[in-house]
Formats: structure tokens, C-alpha cells, sequence
């Protein structure tokens, strides 16, 4: 451990100044609660699902993927709601395949199931 002498208190503050105000400089620069986005609960309607969603699409697109079952729903009379969990999923589910995933899958493909039965 350092020993410190009685002289070097007047540096030692302003070195804990400047990290104090380091320090408050970069908690400034964090996001408020006001600016965080807002918790979703497991359970969400048809306007908190389009809050959640990255795209905030359009209320009657929401209602057109339920019509076409093509989002995870419950129904309850007229309510419609959304678990969040499921919605996650289904999100994680909908990625699309780059080109290039879909040209080596084809390559995979061709070398395991070539014209005329024949293996290369």
C-alpha cells in the first residue's frame, strides 16, 4: 500500500475532484428512465405489441397477420393478446437466409444428392 504524506493531500484532492467529475460526466451522458424504453409486461395488447415491435407496424397490419395466423395470438371474446415470449420467438423465427447461406445450402445440397446417383 502507498503511504502518503500530509504534503500530498492538496494533489491527492484534486486528482479525486477530477475523477468525481469524470465520473458525473459520464453518468450525464446515460440515458434517463424517461429516455429508457418502457418495460413490456409477459402480457401485451395489440397497441403495446405495436410499441414492441421494431417496426411499430401499423395497427391493421397486426390485425392482418392474426387474421392469416401468422403471428402467435390468444383471443379472449373480442381481445386480442400477445405473449411477449412467444412474440420474441416468433421474431427470432421470421430471419430471412443471406444469399450466401442459401447458395452453400444448395452446394451442401448438390454434393450429397448428385444427377444420375452418382457421388463425385
Amino acid at each position: 500500500m502507498e503511504q502518503y504524506t500530509f504534503e500530498m493531500v492538496p494533489g491527492l484532492i484534486g486528482e479525486i475532484t477530477e475523477l468525481l467529475r469524470s465520473i458525473n460526466n459520464k453518468l450525464d451522458r446515460l440515458p434517463s428512465n424517461e429516455d429508457q424504453n418502457v418495460i413490456f409486461p409477459e402480457w401485451m395488447s395489440v397497441n403495446d405489441l405495436n410499441n414492441y415491435l421494431p417496426t411499430h407496424p401499423a395497427t391493421t397490419t397486426i390485425y392482418s397477420w392474426v387474421h392469416e395466423n401468422e403471428i402467435p395470438f390468444y383471443k379472449r371474446g373480442k381481445k386480442l393478446t400477445f405473449k411477449k415470449s412467444e412474440i420474441d420467438e416468433w421474431l427470432l423465427h421470421s430471419r430471412r437466409k443471406t444469399h450466401e447461406e442459401i447458395a452453400e445450402e444448395a452446394r451442401k445440397y448438390c454434393a450429397a444428392h448428385p444427377i444420375g446417383g452418382r457421388r463425385r
